[in-house]
């Protein structure tokens, strides 16, 4: 159990540490994955930690999907990222590139800031919270799924058919005339394919 008030903090790859001094004993002190660390010299003690993260074990990786959401601002690309998680001795969740070699993975890694729940458990999805009174409403945000190439094959094509939509919608629009008579057309044969519920148009939220 860590003693003694709080000093400074130790900023590592995996996170800050904290230390704290007993003036009781004269000792400086921190606690880093289990292990109380000790000694009455701060910058042997900011060394010791420094070491301790260095050698422990890296995060066990996940590799995830990311889904981004598109929201009501007039954007309705949906957007894919693969990276790996883990989460590391000091209880946070890191991130690290698709790319990146396994070997360097322990240097390049990042703190991911996108979690703030205690509990993160994949696959998982990230509310927002929008509006007031009566025109709150909870929106999706963002949703993680465990890595598969079957899923992200998929995601791709999905994509791929997002930008074949848009550059055909752009095309008809710069035809001399406009064609919007062929956009109904389109979207009929969108709904006949997949038929969707109509979503209700927001009220547009006034200023404060």
């Amino acid at each position: 159990m860590t003693t003694g008030r709080k000093i400074d903090s130790v900023e590592t790859k995996l996170g800050p540490v904290v230390m704290r001094y007993d003036k009781r004993d004269g000792m400086f002190s921190a606690e880093v994955f289990g292990t109380m660390l000790t000694d009455k010299d701060s910058i042997r003690l900011k060394e010791m930690i420094r070491t301790r993260v260095t050698t422990h074990s890296a995060p066990a990786w996940q590799p995830v999907i990311e889904i981004s959401v598109p929201g009501s601002d007039g954007d309705l690309d949906f957007r894919f990222q693969r990276y790996y998680l883990g989460k590391s001795g000091l209880d946070t969740w890191m991130r690290v590139g698709w790319d990146v070699p396994v070997d360097q993975r322990d240097q390049r890694m990042e703190e991911f800031r996108e979690i703030t729940e205690d509990v993160f458990d994949i696959p998982w999805r990230d509310y927002e919270e929008r509006g007031w009174g009566e025109r709150a409403r909870t929106v999706l945000q963002s949703v993680w799924l465990p890595y598969s190439e079957d899923d992200w094959q998929t995601l791709r094509e999905f994509n791929q058919a997002q930008k074949g939509l848009h550059a055909f919608l752009v095309g008809l629009l710069e035809q001399d005339p406009p064609a919007p008579a062929q956009m109904q057309e389109l979207l009929q044969t969108i709904l006949v394919t997949a038929p969707f519920d109509e979503p209700k148009e927001e009220e547009d939220e006034e200023d404060e």
